[in-house]
């Protein structure tokens, strides 16, 4: 089924059961917009790379600023109103970073882990590195990886842990030890110092973005690594792998 019309029908339904519908989309004049109740434009423009980035984080900050406004939570709205010049900030500080990503050399796959609220940063980070180089990346939840798939994790192996200082810290920690133990070459974002420097590469975030808005900002390293994979062996970003789609926001 098409993807766009399968997800008008699931609007309709919901508005069949008397729920409220709220569009986040480019374009308030689609049909998606059209048929959701209210929709959250999210200005980012049109997407015309294959791997979307701008889409995924604009959609984030989207869902963000519904919580913050339908509770009226002026702390909330405070952080949210900061957090663009976090992103920049972070985006120069990523630049230089991902080049340390070139000493891994050939590269055929990877596991990316993270637990908590950046569980979709570890899903986002995996899927840019499958589109722009087809490398094999899978996503997992630190603690689901433990409880059997960790048997593929052989030593060399490159595992990306997501580990923003929150309630998930802890066990992410333990998470990339487990990965050093068995002999993974670990990528590590995070802005705690120490855990970037346990990790065989360190991609730092930078500190004062509250835990609740780090997606925002913790899949920028992620993004720009999978950028710089494909790079290394000559992928064309605009048409890695011999695809040429051109996907519009709407």
């Amino acid at each position: 089924m098409d993807p766009a019309r399968e997800l008008l029908e699931v609007v309709a339904e919901a508005r069949r059961q008397g729920r409220p519908t709220v569009a986040l989309t480019n374009d308030p004049t689609s049909p998606l917009g059209l048929a959701a109740d209210g929709v959250l434009k999210l200005e980012a423009g049109d997407e015309r790379a294959v791997a979307a980035t701008k889409t995924y984080v604009n959609s984030l900050g989207a869902v963000a600023l519904l919580f913050a406004t339908s509770t009226a939570d002026s702390q909330a709205l405070g952080e949210l109103e900061r957090a663009p010049g976090q992103l920049a900030r972070q985006l120069d500080r990523s630049w230089p970073d991902v080049a340390a990503l070139d000493r891994f050399g050939e590269v055929e796959g990877g596991t990316v882990i993270a637990r908590g609220i950046n569980y979709c940063t570890s899903f986002e980070i995996a899927l840019k590195i499958r589109e722009l180089s087809g490398l094999l990346f899978e996503s997992y939840s630190a603690a689901d990886l433990m409880h059997g798939p960790v048997a593929a994790i052989a030593a060399g192996w490159p595992v990306v842990a997501v580990a923003p200082v929150g309630p998930a810290f802890d066990a992410m920690e333990e998470a990339v030890d487990a990965m050093t133990a068995r002999g993974a070459r670990t990528i590590v974002i995070s802005e705690d110092t120490k855990l970037c420097s346990r990790g065989e590469i360190g991609l730092p975030l930078l500190p004062g973005v509250p835990e609740w808005l780090s997606p925002l900002v913790a899949v920028v390293p992620g993004q720009l690594a999978a950028m710089r994979l494909a790079q290394r062996p000559g992928v064309d970003l605009d048409r890695p792998l011999g695809l040429s789609k051109v996907t519009l926001t709407r």
